[in-house]
């Protein structure tokens, strides 16, 4: 299926790519899938904020919708160019139990610390970057 973007939709193109390549201007790609979804969904709150006004401004939020096309783009362009390249790049001996401060074993570092598998939160750890002191 082929789909042509024209008239106003070739417009909403258009601000999408300008309020990215904006954005790009001020802060690079995120670091991380958890920073990415934490930005879109700041976009997506400011969204919200204006949708459930009683009369909302069509303008700000139609800015607001560009805004949250815009980081969803960022996300995939940032998921895509450096995300593969930092999970190579993890250093085990940097990494440590959120919890227990338990450091992984070898070059593979596991998706939970097994020492917190069955904590008191009800919910196993995950390892962290740990903090050079």
């Amino acid at each position: 299926m082929h789909f042509e973007v024209t008239g106003d939709g070739a417009k909403i193109v258009s601000d999408v790519c300008t309020e990215l390549q904006k954005t790009m201007t001020k802060w690079p790609l995120f670091n991380s899938r958890h920073e990415g979804y934490g930005v879109i969904l700041e976009e997506l709150d400011e969204l919200w904020d204006e949708v459930k006004k009683r009369n909302p401004d069509v303008k700000n939020m139609r800015s607001e919708a560009v805004q949250v096309a815009a980081m969803a783009m960022k996300f995939i362009m940032s998921m895509e160019n450096e995300w593969e390249l930092k999970v190579q790049e993890i250093d085990p001996t940097l990494m440590v139990c959120e919890n227990c401060n338990n450091r992984p074993l070898g070059n593979d570092i596991p998706e939970i610390c097994e020492r917190c598998e069955d904590n008191e939160w009800g919910r196993p750890s995950n390892f962290v970057r740990r903090r050079k002191s």
